[in-house]
């Protein structure tokens, strides 16, 4: 497995790689097959229905340099209303357990770029990544009606750990991949590096 060393705004600190996961396939390019849920209702969509409804066709398999306060994100296309109960993305912490809480939230979009949440039910957070690379799952407090369009996934890194976490990527795939460095006042496409990442979104159908 080859180690990455990423140079954005600031010179990355190549870290150690976490141990080889099997990434999870994507279903289309920006826009998933979906199935559960009852018809036009969200009332039966939960984390023992949902599905990975939508998501980037990026399987990821090595994992990827991450330094303090970066932020990741994907854009996807909701090709119809859905119910959607939380976000993933691909990634580990190769058993670091110092580097608080990782925020995942769905964000608008404005002008090819993340813009801002969608409301105040599209938020989650996890405190402890799988081990080696894999699918992490970060449920909303309640399912949310979601309507057709266009949103990114935001996957927040803040504290730096010892030896994590990371995020998955792979070198090829296709879409709509940005990172920022400033909280999200910014954004750079970081497929311009060759980078792309494995996030979507959970959910069920209408």
């Amino acid at each position: 497995m080859k180690k990455y060393l990423l140079f954005i705004i600031l010179t990355l600190i190549p870290l150690t790689l976490c141990a080889w996961g099997v990434g999870m396939s994507g279903v289309s390019l920006l826009s998933g097959s979906e199935k559960g849920g009852a018809g036009g209702s969200c009332a039966s969509c939960n984390s023992g229905t949902d599905s990975q409804i939508v998501n980037t066709g990026i399987t990821a398999d090595d994992d990827f340099v991450y330094i303090e306060n970066t932020w990741f994100a994907s854009r996807m296309t909701v090709s119809s209303d859905i119910c959607a109960t939380g976000l993933y993305f691909y990634s580990c912490d190769y058993g670091a357990s110092d580097y608080g809480s990782i925020t995942v939230e769905l964000y608008t979009d404005n002008s090819g770029q993340p813009g801002s949440r969608v409301s105040a039910g599209y938020t989650g957070s996890i405190s402890d990544l799988a081990d080696a690379l894999a699918i992490n799952e970060v449920l909303f407090a309640s399912t949310q009606e979601l309507p057709a369009g266009t949103y990114w996934v935001v996957v927040k890194f803040t504290t730096l750990g010892a030896s994590g976490p990371f995020i998955g990527v792979s070198e090829t795939g296709g879409g709509y991949h940005m990172y920022s460095v400033d909280s999200g006042s910014s954004w750079t496409d970081v497929t311009a590096y060759g980078y792309y990442f494995e996030l979507g979104i959970l959910g069920c159908s209408k």
